[in-house]
């Protein structure tokens, strides 16, 4: 009884919003089919908050040219959330959050779509009737983009323009002031340098769509976010309780560091074990968000390092995985790769600033090998490296520019060792405290 009461209430809101139309079956027409889905919403904590049905096409059914044409839609980058968060510390204001009740309902579709009547809820005087789609339903392959471009519509209309590098970054400017908003399918994070814009957004899309305003931002895309004034803190507590209690090591010994420096085997599973232990012993560090004046030059300073001759590549941004591993035919080859991958993703961060009017340049990129610095430096190309794809190449080209400067960081000072290495506790804490980690137990 239960399932058919939310189910009803699912059916209300396809009403609502005027999703579907039912007709009579056409001849030779491609028919859809439906089912119900209930699942529960949890908390931080894990608690349920609230059960719900859902209303899902049988997408895997659709026909491509029949049932749908283009179904790309864009999705925010983590980096994105991460700039804006830093913005709304650097400017000392609230980022908010607010969740769209069935988003994908207010969708406008372009393609003409048939589909079953809902199992259980068939039509007693036309039960051989189906239903023309006027909206988007959850499940069809084409439910995001028309999403998208039904919010993306009514916010240019708003007065708001989308990002130039970023389309699902969107920004308007009062006066002196910036109202920002950030998407992510149907969660939004919104904020202003007027507060008094950031309740005029919330009243604006009350207006056009059911909403649900879940105040300030404390848990998005598995982050668990906490902000003070001028600080934000951030962590994956939920996620890491989680992963202890899949691997039953709720109750297993803690540990300070992942691999102690004086064990010497490469094992890949006693490595697992050591990386567990380490987030027994740490659910409450945080990654600490503060930014003042400079909060840029700290969120660009990138650390690149090689990891081995057939490798990935990571920076302490966020883990770049090369098009495909390279083997590199020396250390300066894997080294110089490395620096391109992380000035790509300097060049985007950079253009995206530049929608928050703030234009830098110069920024600092650090690596440990002085070949490869050399090699960032000199337009010549010799032997040693005529082998290195020409895509790579367009470093030399940033650094001539001016939009990035490569400095020398000496391997005892390398932030990124905490990723490939094993430590001492000196050696790690330090490292933790360069990258911005405090432990959050210490807050007040």
């Amino acid at each position: 009884m239960f399932n058919v009461f939310i189910s009803k209430l699912e059916l209300e809101e396809f009403e609502r919003n005027k999703v579907w139309r039912l007709i009579p079956k056409p001849a030779n027409a491609s028919i859809v089919g439906l089912k119900w889905v209930y699942r529960s919403k949890l908390d931080t904590e894990g608690n349920v908050v609230q059960n719900k049905a859902r209303l899902v096409v049988k997408g895997y059914c659709q026909q491509e040219g029949i049932d749908y044409e283009e179904t790309f839609a864009p999705v925010a980058r983590l980096e994105s959330v991460w700039i804006f968060l830093a913005y709304g510390a650097h400017k000392n204001f609230g980022v908010y959050q607010m969740d769209v009740k069935c988003a994908f309902l207010n969708g406008d579709l372009e393609e003409t779509v048939f589909v079953e009547q809902p199992p259980g809820f068939e039509s007693k005087t036309h039960p051989n009737y189906c239903y023309v789609l006027d909206k988007a339903v959850y499940g069809l392959k084409q439910a995001p983009r028309a999403w998208y471009e039904t919010l993306t519509k009514f916010l240019k209309e708003s007065n708001f323009k989308q990002g130039s590098v970023d389309p699902t970054l969107f920004r308007k400017k009062v006066g002196s002031h910036l109202m920002l908003v950030q998407i992510y399918v149907d969660d939004i994070i919104f904020g202003s340098t007027d507060p008094n814009l950031s309740k005029d957004f919330e009243k604006l899309m009350k207006i056009k769509f059911q909403m649900s305003m879940m105040g300030k931002i404390n848990f998005f895309l598995g982050l668990q976010i906490k902000q003070s004034k001028e600080e934000i803190f951030s962590n994956q507590q939920k996620y890491t309780k989680s992963l202890l209690e899949r691997f039953e090591m709720t109750n297993c010994s803690k540990a300070k560091v992942p691999l102690p420096a004086v064990v010497l085997t490469s094992c890949l599973q006693f490595a697992i074990v050591q990386d567990i232990r380490l987030t027994q012993g740490n659910l409450t560090w945080l990654l600490l968000r503060q930014y003042s004046d400079i909060f840029m030059e700290l969120l660009l300073m990138v650390y690149g390092i090689q990891q081995t001759l057939v490798s990935t590549y990571k920076h302490t941004q966020t883990p770049i995985l090369v098009d495909a591993l390279l083997i590199a035919r020396s250390l300066m080859g894997a080294e110089y790769v490395a620096a391109a991958a992380c000035t790509s993703q300097i060049i985007w961060i950079q253009s995206q600033l530049k929608n928050y009017a703030i234009n830098m340049r110069k920024i600092p990129l650090f690596r440990d090998s002085q070949s490869a610095i050399r090699i960032c430096h000199n337009p010549v190309q010799h032997s040693k490296t005529k082998h290195i794809a020409l895509r790579y190449h367009f470093i030399k080209s940033h650094v001539e520019e001016g939009n990035i400067e490569v400095h020398f960081v000496h391997t005892t000072e390398q932030l990124a060792d905490i990723f490939t290495k094993a430590l001492n506790e000196e050696a790690f804490t330090r490292i933790v405290r360069g990258l911005g980690m405090i432990d959050g137990s210490t807050l007040q």
